[in-house]
């Protein structure tokens, strides 16, 4: 595929936050961009030129991380669909990169390779070629696989390629294809194998009809093959149609053993984020590059995908590209076989679907298991796969909830599955407690098949096979022959339905099993923690207590034994023995846990929560955190103890990555989300907790109440009328929830988040009506939202509950002026100036509802009650013009020249310290910056000063790379622009000036701290929403977030009628979302205000060209072109012009002014 503009644009800018590049490598990747034609081109320069790594290539092809990295928007659906369809065309070179980074055998086939005579080429991979050969000294055919490379071929291929030898030397089995010798000579290292003359699997069903059940006995040796290699520790990773030769007597054969793994030593070859296999029969693990969690389940996988594709004729998940076959993979479930034929039965339906259950706890452990179960369903009897319903989903989200170690006080307690304990060998009877009588010959036989039931049923457990156990079990039940193996499968039982949440049942298992051997610990420590599971703590201490003085050396019943005394702790019958039990069994559970376990430490924390030391509770999570950053509970417990929503968020959100995650962290979100002002997001994450678990002890708060408060929110609903006390109510303690809410509320008008602050501001109504704080931060928030009349009623509410804050009066009181309510706006403005309010707002406010109301005399004399040179600019123009209108026109002329000559006298002086700034700046940094600031202090509207510490600081920037420094760069620039509209033709002459930027976030995140300290500055707002727009919009794209964008624009715009500047660029976001109409009037408005501003021109023109109106775009270009014919270039390249590239008018334009 040839690239565009708009494709190398976007593959540049997915490479750059996929791979999280720096500026240098990045600009490196850009001049690669540049000069290829093609993606393919592109990587492979990189490639070579060592500009792109294998880490990075793992990066680039790992879809998942990058889908759910950027499911928030980072990057528009269609910069990911564009760098999608790029990768998919580059995806050979990139995935055998690693294991193929040279050619192979390139040229003439060669005629021998050590004895071997070499015939011809029969297929080639990833890690050589397979020639058929002969083997002159045993006179038969063979297949040779070859790795080429010598002396300089690459040290991990090698290593691969000996590993496949020596692993598949060991395996002798008449289903494998057997390997008869190896060696090194010269270039060439090779390995000879059977020969097997035959078909892939999958050419061989298409040539030979089968039945279905037909085609899995013949499949039967595979998975025998399999079960063998398995036995002895090794897993194949590439299970697929291509690898099982069937040979001319029907019977098929597995081989290709290159991506082998033994489980008995540590695999160095491959890293964490490494794809193994290929990608269809992937496992989940394999796919979500978790080498560690590659296993014996992972061949199991790639088996059901086998059968899958021969019984329905095609595999269960299928994509037109890589990233999407890979979601697939990992978060969607097959279908059933029966949808795609009827004919398949029941029992091996499910007997595939286990083997494609994506948690490998739900699979056959190994091949064997799953060779047992064909067997069963080919004879006729029962077998252990079970429904999909039960065990590949529900079993899952039961086993994942019981699971994780959730203790939490007053709340309950959540204890670590059973299946996890394997500590305590209680399966090794004791002889000397037995109560069994030597058995005779029968009672001997079914003790062996008791023990060996027992030891399936442990096997199964070990690999959380809980429903897998629970038949072993029984077995072992039905075959015991005395007291003590009866008792020891009940414990057994009990265990695997304890996993299970099976409760009731576990209960009664346990009970017999303590009844059946009165003192036999493990049958204690069973009961125990199921009665802690049923919330029977008093119980359960009992049980773990004289399990822990048995067991002084086990971890596990320690702590299973303080989190059930710190459920009593935390319950309303507490004792100082409870407290004493916890305390003792986590400090022995401290010496024995190693220094990457968190759960003393977090026990510990909950203790402390429980005992009213909050402070003490959160350092000891912290503790916990340190010693392990993926505990779950401790970040789920120091979510809850974050006074700041945006700490509680980031606290959840690295809870939630977890692979399994504590229960309830969804309504923990909704708790947060709707405190960030966000009742949308509360919402959906509050539904999604509802089907989470509800028993008591998990980590819900009140969901009703939550949900109720978020749609109240969302709603139009106004506030009630508080009921005002004679006197108002003292503001709230500092730090209080309710000062906390008014400080986020603040800072979210502050940073121009209106919508969000106008929710929060309900929330505040609802949650404190009583807090005028928050009323009047609501307000604000409907006043900034140009909602005016929302705004005057709760202002009224503010005012009730605040009724001498000169701050909320001077609000109310200018919005009734936007209103056009004079009487109101005169009111509200004298209270405040009885109440002294600062500076000459009062009076100004006054003065301006009066002369709206035709009282000139009056509002004279309301300026008049202050001096002369304490009014500002604005109340000394409307004084000139009250005195015109009273009749003083000498006084008018008077003041209007006095005024002018201050204002000049303030100009020249702000010039001076401009001077003095620019000849300081190279020499003197402090200086310059002192000077520039003085100018505007003198004359804050002075353009040439915002533009000159704009340029000091971009200049600062390039020299130390402050992103404090590249965010107030920003922000003078703009409100240079503001005050001098022509200055963003520097933008227009080079494009390069403000978008040089590779991640705008960290800037906006610095201007967005700025904006929270300061006033409403509309400068801040716009200097946000342009680094927004620039950083998405990409020619001929859709891109996301630009709705955020008009809204900065339009605040700023209603903060300052007169900036110009913000209603181009929002007319320039409007052409961008195709919306015309309103980009045309904005432009023009624009124009009109600024009709010498090339770069509104330049808008103008491209969004007529967009529409095709080749007239109209010349006549907007025409002027700025003869003006400046370096613009030619940039008209030429911008695809902004390409629907009326080809008109007469446009190229008449080209030939008259650029040639």
């Amino acid at each position: 595929m040839a690239m565009d503009p708009g494709d190398r644009k976007a593959l540049f800018h997915f490479c750059v936050r996929i791979l999280g590049l720096d500026r240098a490598r990045a600009e490196t990747l850009r001049g690669h961009l540049e000069t290829a034609a093609s993606p393919t081109e592109f990587f492979q320069k990189a490639l070579q030129a060592g500009d792109i790594s294998g880490h990075d290539v793992a990066s680039l092809t790992d879809w998942y991380r990058v889908r759910d990295h950027y499911r928030d928007g980072d990057l528009s659906t269609k910069v990911l669909e564009r760098a999608d369809a790029m990768l998919a065309e580059s995806m050979e070179i990139l995935s055998r990169y690693e294991e193929a980074p040279r050619p192979l055998l390139v040229g003439k086939t060669p005629e021998r390779i050590g004895p071997y005579r070499i015939l011809n080429e029969i297929g080639r991979g990833g890690m050589g070629i397979v020639f058929r050969a002969i083997d002159p000294g045993m006179d038969r055919e063979v297949a040779l696989k070859v790795l080429k490379g010598g002396e300089s071929i690459d040290a991990t291929r090698l290593a691969r390629f000996e590993r496949e030898i020596e692993l598949c030397g060991t395996l002798q089995h008449p289903s494998i294809v057997q390997i008869h010798s190896s060696d090194r000579e010269g270039e060439f290292v090779w390995y000879a194998m059977e020969y097997v003359e035959g078909k892939p699997l999958d050419k061989w069903l298409k040539e030979n009809s089968l039945e279905p059940v037909r085609r899995i006995e013949m499949l039967l040796p595979v998975v025998d093959a399999l079960a063998y290699a398995h036995d002895r520790g090794i897993i194949h990773r590439d299970v697929k149609p291509a690898n099982v030769l069937v040979d001319r007597e029907g019977r098929p054969r597995i081989g290709d053993f290159g991506l082998a793994k033994s489980l008995f030593a540590h695999d160095k070859l491959t890293q964490t984020g490494a794809m193994i296999g290929t990608p269809v029969y992937m496992s989940p693990e394999q796919a979500d590059r978790r080498p560690d969690k590659v296993g014996p389940h992972s061949d199991v996988y790639g088996l059901g995908v086998l059968f899958y594709e021969v019984l329905a004729g095609a595999p269960p998940f299928t994509a037109d590209s890589l990233f999407e076959l890979m979601l697939q993979i990992l978060s969607k479930e097959p279908e059933s076989l029966r949808k795609r034929n009827p004919l398949i039965p029941k029992d091996l339906d499910r007997i595939v679907l286990q083997c494609l259950a994506k948690d490998p706890a739900d699979r056959y452990p190994t091949a064997r298991e799953l060779l047992e179960d064909l067997q069963r369903f080919l004879h006729g009897v029962e077998v252990l796969a079970r429904p999909r319903g039960i065990s590949s989903s529900a079993m899952t989200q039961i086993r994942r909830h019981r699971r994780v170690a959730l203790w939490t006080a007053g709340l309950g307690v959540l204890f670590l599955a059973a299946g996890a304990w394997a500590g305590y060998e209680f399966l090794v009877a004791d002889r000397a407690d037995e109560d069994d009588s030597r058995p005779g010959g029968d009672d001997a036989t079914r003790e062996r098949k008791a023990r060996d039931a027992l030891a399936s049923g442990a096997r199964r457990l070990d690999v959380r096979d809980a429903e897998g156990a629970i038949p072993a079990f029984e077995a072992a039940l039905s075959a015991a022959p005395g007291d003590r193996l009866r008792a020891e499968a009940h414990a057994g039982l009990a265990r695997a339905r304890l996993a299970l949440g099976e409760l009731d049942r576990a209960m009664e298992d346990a009970r017999r099993a303590v009844e059946l051997a009165p003192g036999w610990t493990p049958a204690i420590l069973v009961r125990g923690r199921v009665l802690a599971q049923l919330e029977r703590h008093r119980e359960a201490v009992a049980d773990l207590r004289r399990a822990a003085q048995e067991m002084r050396d086990d971890l596990e019943v320690h702590l299973d034994l303080a989190a059930s005394a710190l459920a009593l702790v935390a319950g309303p019958d507490s004792s100082d023995d409870d407290a004493r039990t916890v305390s003792a069994a986590l400090v022995r559970a401290a010496d024995l846990a190693p220094s990457g376990d968190a759960r003393p430490h977090y026990l510990r924390g909950t203790l402390l929560l429980a005992t009213g030391d909050a402070e003490g509770a959160k350092k000891s999570y912290d503790r916990a955190l340190t010693a392990d950053p993926n505990h779950g509970p401790s970040l789920a417990a120091r979510a809850r103890l974050a006074l700041d929503p945006e700490e509680r968020l980031s606290f959840l959100e690295r809870a939630a990555s977890l692979p399994e995650p504590p229960g309830g962290l969804a309504a923990l979100f909704g708790a947060a989300y709707i405190e960030l002002g966000k009742p949308r997001e509360a919402l959906a994450a509050i539904e999604t907790s509802r089907f989470g678990p509800s028993r008591p002890g998990a980590l819900h708060p009140d969901l009703d109440r939550l949900r109720a408060e978020a749609i109240w929110v969302l709603g139009d609903e106004p506030p009630a009328a508080p009921a005002v006390a004679p006197d108002p109510p003292p503001d709230p303690a500092p730090d209080s929830p309710e000062d906390r809410m008014a400080s986020r509320l603040d800072r979210l008008c502050r940073t121009g988040y209106v919508e969000r602050a106008r929710f929060l501001g309900r929330l505040g109504a609802l949650r404190f009506p009583e807090d005028g704080r928050l009323a009047a931060g609501l307000a604000r928030a409907f006043d900034l939202g140009g909602n005016r009349d929302a705004a005057a009623a709760v202002y009224e509410r503010a005012l009730a509950l605040r009724p001498l804050d000169e701050t909320v009066l001077l609000a109310a009181a200018a919005n009734e002026l936007a209103r056009g309510e004079h009487e109101a706006c005169l009111a509200l403005a004298r209270r405040a100036s009885a109440r002294g309010a600062p500076g000459d707002r009062a009076a100004l406010l006054a003065a301006q509802a009066l002369g709206a109301l035709a009282r000139p005399q009056e509002a004279l004399d309301a300026l008049g009650e202050m001096k002369e040179e304490d009014l500002s600019e604005r109340a000394l123009d409307l004084r000139v013009e009250l005195l015109e209108e009273t009749g003083r026109a000498g006084e008018s002329r008077e003041l209007r020249e006095r005024t002018l000559r201050d204002r000049g006298k303030r100009a020249a002086e702000a010039r001076r310290w401009l001077d003095e700034g620019r000849s300081a700046q190279d020499s003197e940094p402090d200086r310059a910056l002192a000077a520039f600031d003085r100018a505007i202090e003198i004359d804050p509207s002075l353009a040439e000063a915002y533009h000159n510490r704009a340029i000091f600081r971009k200049n600062l920037f390039a020299r130390t790379g402050s992103q404090v420094l590249l965010a107030t760069w920003r922000i003078d620039f703009c409100r240079a622009m503001r005050f001098n509209p022509g200055l963003a033709d520097l933008v227009l002459y080079n494009p390069q000036q403000l978008t040089r930027l590779l991640d705008v976030r960290p800037v906006i995140v610095e201007i967005e701290k700025i904006m929270a300290e300061g006033d409403y500055d509309p400068a801040f707002y716009v200097a946000r929403a342009f680094l927004t727009a620039v950083s998405v919009m990409i020619p001929g794209e859709e891109a996301v977030g630009l709705e955020e964008t008009l809204a900065d624009f339009e605040l700023a715009r209603r903060l300052d009628p007169g900036y110009t500047i913000a209603r181009m660029l929002s007319g320039a976001v409007l052409r961008h979302m195709g919306r015309a109409a309103e980009a045309e009037e904005a432009l023009l408005a624009a124009h009109r205000a600024a009709p010498e501003v090339a770069m509104i021109r330049y808008e103008i023109a491209s969004l007529y060209a967009s529409q095709k109106d080749a007239a109209k775009a010349v006549e907007y270009l025409d002027p700025i072109v003869a003006r400046d014919r370096d613009l030619c270039r940039r008209i030429r390249e911008d695809p902004s012009f390409d629907r009326v590239r080809e008109s007469p008018e446009f190229r008449a334009l080209l030939e008259r002014r650029c040639k």
